[in-house]
């Protein structure tokens, strides 16, 4: 069995890979080594590469504690589709306005009472930073096969309205279809290998 780092910050990503299968945990750096969340999933011949992919773009995203800076900077610096923001005063939320680059739009929902919550996201749509078909391929690889009609229609949509439409929702009222949890994914840099490792739970 292999192991090695594939990203640290106050938590490390730790992978292990054997003939078929590998996993990745989320633990922290201390001894004891307490385990956030794993994931497995198969070894294929088939892989898909993107510079808005990473697992570095899974930090955050299940409650344990890291580092801020990233995910406040992840779109602008072109490591992300979209990120979800908090922050707790109007004046945070127009410095975001007034700091993004021409490439980048921001979506404010209604203010809550306590905090601002909005999503940073590239303008476009998902068909001008990802190949689909590809992948498409990779989930095939796994296992999965989708109603491809939805995940183009998505893919064809403009981020802003995919951000409206499935990431502006409560998830504990709105059931997500598979293929737009798979979208969901995409939209904020998730591994492909995280997703399928998800949707065989």
């Amino acid at each position: 069995m292999k192991k090695e780092i594939i990203f640290e910050d106050i938590v490390v990503f730790e992978k292990s890979t054997c003939e078929n299968w590998s996993d990745v945990i989320v633990k922290n750096k201390d001894e004891e080594g307490y385990i956030h969340n794993s994931y497995r999933f198969k070894n294929t011949k088939v892989s898909y590469e993107s510079p808005y992919i990473s697992w570095e773009n899974l930090n955050q995203c299940n409650g344990w504690q890291a580092s801020e800076n990233y995910i406040k900077t992840a779109v602008q610096t072109g490591k992300k589709i979209c990120a979800l923001i908090v922050v707790n005063t109007h004046e945070e939320l127009q410095d975001y306005i007034n700091g993004l680059p021409d490439e980048c739009g921001l979506y404010w929902e209604k203010h809550n009472l306590h905090f601002y919550r909005f999503w940073i996201y590239r303008k476009g749509c998902l068909l001008d930073f990802y190949d689909i078909e590809k992948v498409l391929g990779l989930y095939n690889e796994h296992g999965f096969h989708f109603r491809t009609d939805v995940i183009h229609k998505y893919a064809s949509m403009q981020i802003e309205d995919i951000v409206k439409s499935l990431l502006n929702v409560n998830p504990m009222e709105v059931f997500l279809e598979v293929e737009e949890f798979v979208i969901k994914g995409l939209m904020y840099g998730y591994p492909i290998e995280s997703t399928v490792s998800l949707l065989h739970e």
